[in-house]
């Protein structure tokens, strides 16, 4: 504390008492009363000099507190000399000099962040004392224990970064108190409880990142308070319940992911209003109802997945107008109809997957068109008709599987325009010959034309194609059986045992009958 008190003119009008650590050191000055008699000007140099002191020791420092605040933090950790070797615990030089703190203008403390660095520390209680700070970043270490609860009065707070670490217990409500916070990012954690409804009153927030945790309960419906936020992740975590409503309301949202809950219901229709969204994830939920045609709005995005739900109906045509779209999606769920001929449009996707449907009718030839296409999976469906001679044209492909349908017809010599392909699966089809020649080299990668209607003579094709694998049959088979001609060696070999067996067992009774008459 400061003060002035001086005798002029025969009364006291100030006293100066001044206590706080200098810069970077840890003892204290203290200047005791002291008492100014009738000299003007006297006391106009002992004012100036008590000025200078101010500025050079009050302003320029941390406060005791400060410093407490960050030696706590300090003895907490057992860390291998780690930060010791970036100075910690140096009173001398002071907090300042210490690695991975940064302090302001006037050396108030207003950022920790270390990360990578493999520190295993807590976070005491005490952090909450370093009332300047606005970065706290301690990421993708080893800090262990809980959040505490006093983090949440770190009012000037921005940014923080917590996460890929070992925290566990509950995120604490005493964090909606950071009205300043801009970012919150605790993911890879192992935290419980459920997402406190205090938070949704951040209403600087523009990062919610809480995904790979073990949180629990419902979304909160008031999640759509946050108007700002531009990312939105809670993946990978325990949740239950609908999908709130009100996350219509995040309009400046640019990457939104509720994957690998346990979400029931529909999407909510309000999801609509989400036009600068760029990637979407729904998937790994139990969601349940059609795939709304309204998604085609949101013309923004790169992303779209919903595989692994419940989801019925067909794929809405109006998904053509996601012009932007590279990953499309809805691989597990039970979709029927058949593919809209107008996805073919989608000429930036680079993975599209529908296998593990019900869909039915042709393969349409639009498909042809997605030339940066380097994922086409449409196995486990119920495709009919034979195999576009278009899809040849899709340079950039690396792995098409067809397998496990009724598609019929040869296989397209164009396909072997696919030079980059690792991996083609027609299986379990309907697929007749005559072989393309470009399975000569399938050396060059790996297929799959299992039970089909081919009769592939292993000296032409098979023995030169050891990658490749084709079952002699003039019938198409569904499923895996045992091989015909196993089957007739080894009834043949059972037959000749059987006679065999039979033969001996003959002569020996008959010995034993020999023997017993010349007994007689």
């Amino acid at each position: 504390s400061s003060g002035i008190n001086a005798e002029y003119g025969g009364r006291w009008i100030g006293i100066i008492d001044i206590e706080t650590p200098f810069l970077h050191c840890s003892h204290f000055v203290r200047l005791r009363p002291i008492k100014i008699l009738n000299n003007s000007r006297k006391m106009k140099g002992i004012v100036a000099l008590l000025f200078v002191i101010t500025l050079s020791v009050g302003v320029f420092a941390q406060t005791q507190t400060e410093i407490d605040a960050l030696m706590d933090f300090y003895g907490s950790c057992d860390t291998g000399g780690i930060l010791t070797n970036l100075g910690w615990g140096n009173l001398t030089l002071g907090p300042c000099s210490w690695g991975g703190v940064a302090c302001s203008a006037t050396d108030s403390i207003i950022g920790i962040s270390f990360s990578n660095t493999a520190i295993s520390c807590t976070l005491p209680a005490s952090l909450g004392n370093l009332n300047n700070l606005e970065t706290l970043q301690l990421t993708n270490n080893k800090i262990y224990g809980t959040i505490p609860a006093e983090l949440g009065n770190l009012t000037a707070l921005t940014d923080l970064e917590l996460w890929q670490n070992q925290l566990n217990g509950s995120i604490p409500d005493s964090l909606g108190n950071l009205s300043n916070l801009q970012n919150l990012v605790i993911y890879r954690n192992q935290l419980t409880g459920t997402i406190p409804v205090s938070l949704c009153s951040l209403s600087q927030l523009l990062t919610f990142h809480l995904w790979e945790n073990m949180l629990e309960g419902t979304l909160p419906n008031e999640i759509g308070n946050l108007s700002l936020l531009q990312e939105f992740d809670i993946d990978v975590n325990n949740l239950v319940g609908t999908l709130p409503a009100s996350l219509g309301n995040l309009v400046k949202l640019t990457y939104f992911n509720v994957d690998t809950n346990y979400f029931i219901g529909s999407i909510p229709p309000t999801i609509v209003n989400l036009v600068n969204v760029k990637k979407m994830y729904f998937d790994t939920n139990n969601l349940t109802g059609t795939i709304p045609p309204f998604l085609g709005n949101l013309t923004s995005l790169t992303v779209l997945t919903l595989y692994k739900n419940q989801l019925t109906g067909t794929i809405p045509s109006s998904l053509a107008n996601l012009y932007n779209l590279e990953t499309l999606d809805f691989d597990t769920n039970q979709l029927s109809g058949t593919i809209p001929e107008e996805l073919g449009n989608l000429i930036q996707l680079t993975d599209f997957e529908l296998w593990s449907n019900q869909l039915t009718g042709s393969i349409p030839a639009s498909l042809g068109n997605l030339v940066n296409l380097t994922i086409l999976y449409l196995y486990d469906n119920r495709l009919s008709g034979s195999i576009p001679s278009e899809l040849g044209n899709i340079a950039a492909l690396q792995y098409l599987d067809l397998s496990d349908n009724t598609l019929n017809g040869p296989i397209p010599n164009s396909l072997g325009n696919l030079t980059n392909l690792i991996y083609l699966g027609l299986n379990n089809n309907s697929l007749v010959q005559p072989l393309p020649p470009f399975l000569n080299n399938a050396t060059k990668f790996q297929v799959d034309i299992n039970f089909n209607g081919f009769i592939c003579p292993i000296s032409d094709w098979l023995v030169q194609t050891s990658s490749a694998s084709c079952v002699n049959a003039t019938e198409p088979a569904k499923k895996p059986g045992r091989d015909p001609k196993l089957i007739k060696v080894i009834i043949l070999v059972v037959c000749v045992s059987a006679i065999f067996i039979a033969i001996v067992t003959y002569f020996i009774v008959k010995h034993y009958k020999t023997r017993n008459y010349q007994k007689l």
